[in-house]
């Protein structure tokens, strides 16, 4: 009886094993990549809100723009919260779990990065007789301020900026 177990459980797997094909070494055709983008107007325009996205992500996530500015001002008194009390000082450097999130320069390199990916590829674009060279200035002249807008925030927040 345990033989006859055994040799059924050892079909059953053999079989799920040979019934598996390759379905995760297909390639999707879903994702954009870097020949079918910066072709058309919409490319630009895709690319020019996700480089807005990106910021606003590194401004609003975990309120991180309120502590960054308006709380270190020193408006505001901590009495129950030492982490806030830490950044009310100024001490950016405190361990604690709110300032180890806020530490990283992640996101605002996330916003530089994407801002110079725009402004490197964008003129691709200008094959599409919808995107003109106008409307590619100006888009190039709203990710500089944004980039700009973030090296600032950088600056602003921790007093020094790698470049």
């Amino acid at each position: 009886m345990r033989s006859i177990k055994i040799l059924l459980s050892t079909c059953l797997l053999l079989l799920i094993a040979a019934s598996c094909n390759k379905k995760l070494d297909v390639d999707t055709n879903a994702m954009a990549n870097e020949d079918t983008e910066w072709k058309s107007l919409d490319d630009t325009r895709s690319n020019l809100i996700g480089v807005y996205a990106l910021f606003r992500a590194a401004l609003a996530t975990n309120n991180d723009y309120w502590m960054w500015g308006e709380l270190r001002n020193g408006d505001f008194v901590s009495t129950t919260r030492a982490d806030l009390k830490a950044v009310i000082d100024g001490d950016l450097n405190a361990s604690y779990a709110t300032l180890d999130e806020m530490k990283s320069w992640r996101r605002f390199f996330a916003v530089i990065n994407a801002a110079n990916l725009f402004i490197e590829r964008s003129s691709e674009a200008l094959v599409d007789p919808r995107y003109t060279t106008l409307n590619h200035d100006v888009d190039v002249a709203q990710v500089r301020a944004l980039r700009a807008w973030a090296y600032f925030m950088i600056v602003r927040i921790w007093g020094t900026c790698p470049l």
